[in-house]
């Protein structure tokens, strides 16, 4: 089994002592221009607010007391309570770091596991207002943590709300709707990554 390491501050993985590209890194080619038209200060309060939530949503999955977490992010834990309530989710992993030795890359796969009973990668986003990039970043964003595991055959979002809702989003029905080929993306992204950082 390679071991795989990540480097919170530089955002780096390395498989083995070799640096390999994340999922996150990526798509940016995708998303780079839909994230450089929001402010540096919005995506940090965003991000601050997601690594909150997913902290207090890992010890819900662990049946620990959710010690701290401000009064304006409760909403959204509570949607994952109610989540994990309706769906009774099997999880095999949980913010698991993978790697695809085929195609070279990391992540770190929210959740993995059964859910209605077929095995299945889930994000969690804390997104207020997703917008049809958020979705094929994301539905991207499954299909590689789907390549990278065996025997996953679904993916899905779940936007936690602040209001307590959610709404569960399974990525290859809304891609089929919106007539989007999310693994022919993500394997241009990987392409268009390999050739501008030299790799082959």
């Amino acid at each position: 089994m390679p071991r795989i390491d990540f480097d919170e501050e530089k955002h780096e993985y390395t498989v083995d002592g070799t640096k390999v590209p994340g999922v996150t890194e990526i798509l940016e080619a995708l998303t780079a221009k839909h994230y450089g038209e929001i402010s540096k200060e919005v995506l940090q309060q965003a991000k601050d607010r997601g690594t909150a939530v997913h902290a207090a949503c890992e010890d819900l999955d662990y049946g620990f007391e959710v010690e701290y977490i401000p009064a304006e992010w409760v909403g959204y834990v509570n949607a994952y309570a109610a989540f994990l309530n309706d769906y009774r989710p099997k999880w095999h992993g949980i913010e698991e770091m993978v790697y695809n030795p085929e195609q070279q890359y990391c992540g770190r796969v929210d959740r993995y596991g059964l859910i209605d009973g077929k095995m299945a990668v889930l994000d969690i986003k804390t997104t207020t207002s997703p917008t049809k990039q958020n979705y094929m970043a994301g539905a991207c964003q499954t299909v590689a943590y789907g390549k990278a595991l065996v025997g996953v055959k679904k993916g899905f979002l779940l936007y936690l709300q602040k209001s307590g809702g959610y709404r569960l989003v399974d990525t290859g029905e809304w891609a089929e709707k919106h007539d989007f080929n999310a693994e022919k993306v993500w394997d241009l992204c990987l392409e268009l990554y390999n050739e501008t950082e030299g790799r082959k």
